[in-house]
């Protein structure tokens, strides 16, 4: 899908309106700017090819069977998605956890092993980490 320029402009408008609520604008941000809003668009449009085509996709094989894969959308949401969180995060616009908490959950490394498991396990853990008030 093509990048519509209102949707990069509303995304554009956005950002500057909340650094700017913030107290954190600079004309200096301008390119990390314009990055952050072409990924946010570039995001929309990869939602909308999931939403029509599912998370998993069903292709014929040479010999005619029906193999049922992951769509490639789901891998490339997960890296843009992460990639807008890191802008988000590194022009001041969210923080990493909740100030005061600390994670308690034990082991927070996807399970090694089966490739598609630990995709699905990376979209929507099934136990969310559990948070606890730091000790001072």
């Amino acid at each position: 899908m093509k990048e519509s320029s209102n949707d990069r402009r509303h995304y554009l408008l956005e950002i500057r309106e909340r650094l700017e609520s913030r107290g954190l604008y600079d004309p200096s941000l301008e390119p990390a700017i314009g990055v952050l809003a072409g990924l946010l668009c570039r995001l929309d449009s990869i939602r909308e090819s999931i939403d029509r085509d599912g998370t998993m996709i069903e292709s014929i094989t040479r010999e005619g069977n029906t193999r049922v894969s992951l769509n490639p959308a789901v891998q490339a949401e997960i890296s843009c998605t992460e990639e807008v969180r890191k802008y988000f995060r590194d022009l001041g616009l969210a923080v990493a956890k909740p100030a005061g908490f600390v994670n308690q959950e034990k082991d927070s490394r996807p399970r090694s092993g089966d490739r598609l498991v630990s995709l699905m396990e990376s979209l929507g853990s099934s136990r969310p980490a559990v948070l606890k008030r730091a000790k001072s």
